[in-house]
């Protein structure tokens, strides 16, 4: 078995590669603001956290798709144009 453990506060989270018990990464992650931590070696966050509500118990996890109406005061992103 092969061990990695985190040391950055305050994600520490031990990590274990092994066919023996399940694990990985929750859906309620902030896997973003991990990767800023540890690259870093700083706490660093994006400002963005995911929306513990509409994960659920059974698939598909994420839930349902924001409605229009959930999306109404949101500005999509600029489209780049490809060359």
């Amino acid at each position: 078995m092969c061990e990695f453990i985190t040391a950055v506060a305050p994600i520490a989270l031990a990590i274990a590669f092994d066919f023996a018990s399940f694990n990985g990464r929750a859906l309620g992650y902030d896997v973003v603001d991990v990767i800023l931590t540890l690259a870093s070696n700083t706490a660093l966050g994006d400002g963005v956290v995911p929306d513990k509500a509409r994960i659920r118990s059974e698939f598909p996890y994420f839930g349902a798709p924001y409605t229009r109406a959930e999306q109404a005061d949101v500005t999509p992103a600029p489209q780049h144009s490809q060359k």
